[in-house]
């Protein structure tokens, strides 16, 4: 059935046809037929440029006059090849930039060694000629720097700690001290301390040792004995060394500060819990107490200047600088407090739990993680780039790891569930070369062939190294 016809609405019957709508339609007829000869005279064949719109006449809801001029012809152009430059986007403009390339990080691993067994007790230290590796089942090794390979051994075994240092590799078994030559593993002396677990510390020609209540400096060359010091409690913490006194922790909740000269202890000093590590300045002694707590002590009397109380366990040792200090917390963040006043200037959130304290390398600040990474921060907070484990495609525990004395190299050792352990030994990121070519270089004028001005000294003058503290003397008391 056809729908019945809708009936138009009154108000359009009331609508007449003026003059000028039915004169409308007549010129739209003869509008319709003039654009035939114009669309004739056209070029045929016209191509268009890649990636651009061809251009077409402008229109008008007016018809056109017979007295309008016919438009030009287009100039016929051509593609352009294929190999050319790249092609404009389609707005008309310059191709987008290309995103540049991720940064690498900065270390890079040079090489990695399984090593036997699974020695949880595991140490790695970075020597200027070898990586070396002890633990208390594991007999100590030294690899060159560059291939990994082993270089020398030593068949004792019951390794408890190691350090480096003035050319020595010095590591105790039981209560005996042993100094290696880095590069050939002969012993260069030994010597008795009456502690098992002693902390030693090689730096300046120093070799500190804390034996017990005692701190015994030594001359690192030939372990020959120069003061001792009773600080009146068992040292718990390795020593540590400023400009002209060594600080200690103590079990009974203090700090103890030692003239590197006399051996004579300064002062003794109380902090609000037993302390793990410290790190000296020029004025202040940055130590990290167990149970989360960070304090500022004076050199000069011992005085507490501020604590922060975290509450969360501090990790590794503090990273002073000139007006910071960063501790790394169990939390996965480090902090960076005021120097002078201990506020909180920056908590930046790391990606696992931090396995050591941070270090400085460079501008970067480098925390090492317990996935067996490398954590990286610019100078600003901003995270780079980590370093990857041994193994990226296993899940690795980190052990122990040494960054070498010029933050050039790192030594790591990890162990992977169900695996062996592997040693890996990272260097600095070179630099890549620049990619684009230098300009040439003005002419040179008014000067010698070597750049330097007319009347300009032949070098620089010198400048005075800053003061230290005098090394150990050539003989001892």
């Amino acid at each position: 059935m056809r729908p019945k016809v809708r009936r138009k609405h009154r108000y359009y019957k009331r609508v007449a046809q003026p003059w000028y709508t039915r004169c409308s339609g007549l010129a739209l007829v003869i509008g319709l037929a003039l654009p035939i000869n114009t669309h004739a005279q056209t070029t045929p064949g016209q191509s268009v440029p890649n990636g651009s719109t061809p251009a077409t006449p402008a229109t008008s809801s007016a018809p056109p006059t017979s007295t309008s001029p016919s438009p030009a012809p287009a100039t016929p152009q051509t593609t352009p090849p294929a190999s050319g430059p790249a092609a404009p986007n389609r707005s008309g403009g310059p191709p987008p930039a290309a995103k540049p390339a991720p940064a690498p990080p900065p270390f890079t691993m040079a090489w990695k060694q399984p090593l036997a067994g699974g020695d949880l007790t595991i140490n790695v230290v970075v020597a200027p000629s070898v990586v070396v590796t002890a633990g208390a089942s594991t007999p100590l090794e030294a690899r060159r720097r560059d291939t990994g390979d082993v270089q020398w051994s030593n068949e004792i075994a019951s390794w408890q700690r190691l350090a480096e240092g003035e050319g020595l590799i010095v590591g105790i078994s039981g209560r005996t001290l042993h100094a290696f030559d880095q590069a050939t593993g002969a012993v260069r002396w030994t010597r008795q301390s009456s502690a098992e677990d002693a902390h030693v510390l090689i730096a300046r020609a120093w070799l500190l040792i804390a034996d017990g209540q005692t701190l015994v400096a030594c001359r690192a060359s030939d372990g020959q004995e120069i003061w001792r010091a009773d600080v009146g409690a068992p040292i718990v913490t390795t020593p540590s060394l400023g400009a002209a006194v060594a600080v200690v922790g103590l079990a009974t909740r203090e700090i103890a500060s030692v003239d590197l000269k006399t051996g004579q202890v300064n002062w003794k000093a109380p902090v609000p819990g037993v302390p793990i590590g410290a790190t000296v300045t020029d004025d202040r002694a940055f130590t990290a107490i167990d149970g989360g707590t960070a304090c500022a002590s004076r050199l000069s009397n011992g005085a507490v200047s501020w604590c922060y109380a975290f509450h969360i366990p501090i990790v590794g040792l503090p990273l002073a600088q000139d007006k910071t200090v960063s501790l790394a917390l169990f939390d996965n963040t480090v902090r960076t407090l005021s120097a002078s006043s201990g506020a909180l200037r920056r908590n930046d959130h790391l990606t696992a739990r931090p396995a050591d304290g941070p270090v400085m390398v460079g501008p970067l600040m480098l925390i090492p993680l317990t996935t067996g990474e490398l954590a990286v921060y610019a100078a600003d907070g901003k995270p780079l780039p980590r370093v990857a484990s041994a193994d990226p495609s296993i899940t690795q525990i980190l052990e122990h790891v040494f960054v070498d004395r010029d933050r050039a190299s790192i030594g790591a050792v990890s162990i992977a569930p169900g695996s062996t352990q592997t040693l890996a030994f990272y260097t600095k990121t070179p630099t890549p070369p620049p990619t684009t070519t230098p300009a040439s270089a003005p002419t040179k004028s008014g000067g010698t062939a070597s750049g330097t001005p007319t009347g300009s000294p032949a070098t620089a003058p010198g400048t005075a190294a800053p003061g230290t503290a005098t090394p150990p003397p050539a003989a001892g008391r």
